[in-house]
């Protein structure tokens, strides 16, 4: 509620989503990862889709800074500066509200787009990109979508070399995996 009520405010046409980690995603970040259960930040969650990165930057500040809610800021992870090697891009909000650890995803509709596309491919040909694990001409691929993508978000052109470069790996893609195709 919080979060819709500050799209309102900010008069940003966006969506907020409700995300709970399920139990092989829970095991699997564990086996990754040297955390206890209990430290785990990101169990309970929402995502929030808006149209621009402007639009991330201004809810974003809506909520770290809000005297409204309960819900405090405990460390942000800027995801869009400093993207991650394979390309996502985000803000992670972590924080405590009642008590309880939350993780607020910021994300543009192109960053979205992107990151159920991993997903997707992941589960469709049994890889592992979302943890930047699998065939580097996908993971290259894939973080050329990303990087183009980008430019969506900022309404900027793209470059002509970074336009080849996606249409080629796309190519390579075609090959390896007849069945899918990347769209920009």
């Amino acid at each position: 509620m919080f979060l819709r009520r500050a799209l309102k405010r900010l008069a940003i046409d966006g969506e907020v989503k409700q995300r709970l980690k399920r139990e092989p995603q829970i095991l699997s970040k564990l086996s990754r990862q040297t955390v206890r259960l209990s430290q785990i930040e990101d169990i309970g969650g929402c995502r929030v889709i808006v149209p621009s990165v402007a639009d991330v930057r201004a809810v974003q500040q809506e909520v770290a800074s809000s005297k409204r809610s309960s819900t405090k800021v405990t460390k942000i992870d800027d995801y869009i500066a400093h993207p991650r090697p394979g390309g996502y891009r985000a803000v992670h909000l972590h924080t405590v509200r009642d008590g309880m650890k939350i993780e607020i995803q910021l994300r543009t509709k192109w960053q979205h787009m992107w990151a159920e596309e991993i997903e997707r491919f992941d589960r469709e040909f049994g890889t592992d990109l979302k943890h930047e694990r699998g065939p580097q001409a996908v993971y290259e691929a894939f973080k050329i979508l990303a990087d183009l993508r980008d430019y969506y978000d900022q309404n900027r052109p793209v470059p002509s070399e970074l336009q080849v470069r996606f249409q080629e790996s796309r190519r390579t893609l075609q090959e390896l995996f007849p069945r899918g195709v990347m769209t920009p």
